[in-house]
């Protein structure tokens, strides 16, 4: 019986068993002199510390319990809790000391500490038992007859070895992604890896830029069954489906976007009637026809949450058969549209609106340059109606900032490449009227259509896109600042006014271009939201994205929120309640911050790409962030940013003012602060980690 005993409990050391669940598993009767033995027994059993009890009531194998194993997860101040695969679940806290080289997710062993932290043993992990696969980008190095892999992170200490069947298909400085099995132990760590994918050669930008993808974890590629969803949509608009809309297909209409788009979401239309009011319309694509509530597509795209536009390259929100084709509103096609019809005041003020499901046909494809064309000379094809939409584009732009409306003129960059990809040049990107032209327009229709919920009742869920009023704290800070560059403002954190004012102030200063950047840092992030709180940096006091739907999944929301709203399906049966918004403003607020940062980084690989072939050469450049280890400069006119580091300032000793921002010479008392001019030349590119470093230049 005794061996029986542990026989069965030892193969099953994972489990516990109930006295009568261990009477039946081996053949003994429930009750009797058996089954007063096998009682008996157990508590020997017990006593000789061969087994325990389990939660009172049950009998398992003693287990050695100076180790244990489970699921590592780190918590957001980077200590471990171990959740232990054993039968009797406990938590194990580890310290971030006691680690080792784990990650979160890890499968590990643990060996237990005689301290605790609060009611959770403690232990140190003493060995990675298993690790997800995990996928890094790096480049090759051939050396002889071996093939590493060299991390572009730094993740390993040495540079790995890549198998023979692998290295084969490749050649030095290939750019690679490397999928790696690891485990580990404090004496050894066994590495198994696997190229997936070369991305290209070593200092090949666009390599880089594919490099990028991969470390973001950006969704090149869409399910199958998502685009199995996309083939079953009709390309063609539906005769039965123009007949519920209103049919604006001989009125002139047309779009504006930049020479190089594809997706166009968003057409214009105007005409001005004998009393001079302006009839404003502004036709948005209908992806909500076609992209329905719950199906994979729609889960795809709430998934993404917006389109990605990297330098060269656009990761859609929406399948290209979608957001480039079908969706798009192009040139001499019928497309279903979302109508946003307004009459406006010869002063810009809204007379009356509607919101109609609608289709068009658009007249032509203007690119801003075409357009600004027509702006500047007076002459070309839509002539006429350039001119209404570019005068009453003024008018709203000048009651929007008399309104209080924050007028940034932040320079964005444009590249030109050779026939490799390289950038030949890099420059600011013009802000043309054309421009301002369709971002009044836009700005309008997204008023107008927050502002209609309140029609159908105005506590109903909507999604709105929000920008909360400065922190006071900051306000003072940037204050600050600019008394010590010479810049006098009286600024109220409650007041977009008294920010626009000071901006005003500022234009055409060398200093515009730094307060734009500081003031905007002082400022709240914009995001989507449940609760309308109003849109500070705009001056408005309703405000929605509903332009974009291509591009934006919150647009999508918001089409669909309010085609239901207009149906008269109000009450109970909303489509989203206030909780499921919340979380959906959430996350598309998430997945734009991420979009914003991979858009950022690859920019920065093509100016470090430029400037790689600009070593040694000077610029001229205005100091546009100052930290205790140097300073922060952005070449003009190329506005390629870099550190001058305090170590190379080597004409004098400096240290850091954290108030005026400025390191400040402590012998020569010279004084480097935001807004400075200097001169600086190009000392080291590192592309793979988007560093430009510069030097001081005095000549």
């Amino acid at each position: 019986m005794r061996a029986a005993i542990l026989s069965f409990l030892g193969e099953r050391y994972r489990n516990a068993y109930k006295t009568k669940e261990l009477a039946k598993a081996l053949g003994y009767p429930k009750q009797g002199e058996q089954y007063h033995l096998l009682k008996e027994t157990l508590r020997e059993l017990q006593e000789e510390n061969h087994i325990e009890r389990i939660d009172s009531r049950k009998w398992g194998i003693k287990l050695d319990t100076d180790e244990v194993e489970g699921t590592l997860e780190i918590s957001q101040q980077g200590h471990g809790f171990v959740e232990t695969h054993e039968r009797d679940v406990r938590t194990i806290f580890v310290h971030r000391k006691n680690l080792f080289e784990a990650h979160h997710g890890d499968v590990v062993k643990v060996s237990l500490l005689p301290e605790r932290n609060g009611r959770n043993e403690e232990g140190e992990v003493i060995e990675i038992l298993d690790r997800p696969k995990r996928q890094f980008t790096g480049k090759i190095k051939k050396i002889h007859d071996k093939v590493f892999f060299e991390a572009d992170n730094d993740r390993f200490q040495h540079d790995i070895v890549i198998p023979k069947r692998d290295g084969e298909k490749v050649h030095n400085g290939d750019k690679v992604i490397v999928e790696v099995k690891e485990s580990i132990t404090r004496s050894e760590r066994n590495l198994s890896p696997r190229i997936v994918e070369v991305l290209g050669k070593e200092g090949d930008p666009m390599a880089d830029v594919k490099a990028l993808i991969r470390e973001m974890n950006l969704p090149e590629r869409f399910p199958k069954e998502v685009m199995k969803g996309v083939q079953t949509v009709p390309e063609a608009v539906l005769e039965s489906e123009i007949q519920t809309r209103v049919d604006l297909r001989n009125e002139e209409v047309f779009t504006i976007d930049p020479v190089d788009a594809k997706d166009f979401d968003d057409a214009v239309s105007i005409r001005v009637d004998e009393a001079g009011y302006y009839h404003l319309g502004v036709h948005i694509a209908d992806v909500s026809h076609y992209v329905t509530k719950g199906s994979a597509l729609d889960k795809e795209a709430l998934t993404r949450g917006t389109s990605i536009y990297l330098v060269n390259q656009v990761i859609p929100m929406l399948p290209e058969e979608l957001s480039n084709n079908i969706c798009s509103l192009r040139e001499g096609v019928d497309r279903l549209t979302y109508s946003v019809l307004m009459k406006l005041s010869p002063q810009g003020a809204v007379m009356d609106y509607s919101i109609q499901k609608t289709v068009i046909n658009s007249k032509k494809r203007f690119t801003y340059q075409e357009v600004q064309a027509i702006i500047d000379s007076g002459d070309g094809k839509h002539a006429e109606t350039v001119r209404h939409m570019n005068t009453l584009a003024k008018t709203l732009t000048r009651k929007r900032i008399s309104d209080g409306s924050i007028d940034f003129d932040l320079q964005e960059v444009e590249f030109q490449y050779d026939e490799t990809g390289r950038p030949v040049d890099v420059r600011p990107k013009q802000r043309l009227q054309s421009m301002r032209l369709v971002e009044e327009f836009m700005l309008l229709a997204n008023q107008c259509v927050a502002k209609s919920v309140l029609e159908y009742g105005g506590e109903l869920p909507f999604m709105y896109r929000v920008h909360d009023k400065p922190d006071a704290e900051k306000v003072k800070e940037l204050k600050e600042f600019m008394k010590h560059i010479g810049v006098r403002a009286s600024l109220n954190p409650q007041s977009s006014k008294s920010f626009q004012r000071m901006l005003e102030k500022v234009r055409g200063t060398p200093e515009e271009a730094v307060i734009n950047n500081v003031t905007v840092r002082s400022m709240a992030k914009a995001v989507y939201s449940e609760k309308n709180i109003g849109h500070f940096g705009l001056g408005f006091t309703h405000y929605s994205h509903f332009t974009s739907p291509i591009r934006r999944y919150p647009d999508l929301i918001v089409h669909r929120i309010l085609w239901e709203y207009q149906q008269g399906k109000t009450g109970k049966a909303v489509p989203y309640s206030a909780d499921t918004l919340k979380d959906i403003s959430a996350h598309s607020s998430a997945q734009e911050r991420a979009a914003v940062e991979a858009e950022r980084e690859s920019v920065k690989i093509m100016q470090a790409a430029f400037m790689e072939s600009k070593l040694g050469e000077t610029f001229e450049a205005i100091i546009n962030g100052v930290v205790s280890y140097g300073m922060y400069v952005e070449t003009l006119p190329h506005l390629v940013d870099g550190l001058v580091h305090v170590r190379d300032m080597d004409d004098d000793y400096y240290e850091f003012d954290p108030k005026k921002r400025a390191l400040i010479g402590k012998r020569k008392h010279r004084v480097y602060q935001l807004g400075d001019m200097v001169r600086v030349k190009v000392a080291r590119v590192d592309v793979q980690e988007r560093e430009v470093d510069f030097i001081l230049y005095d000549e």
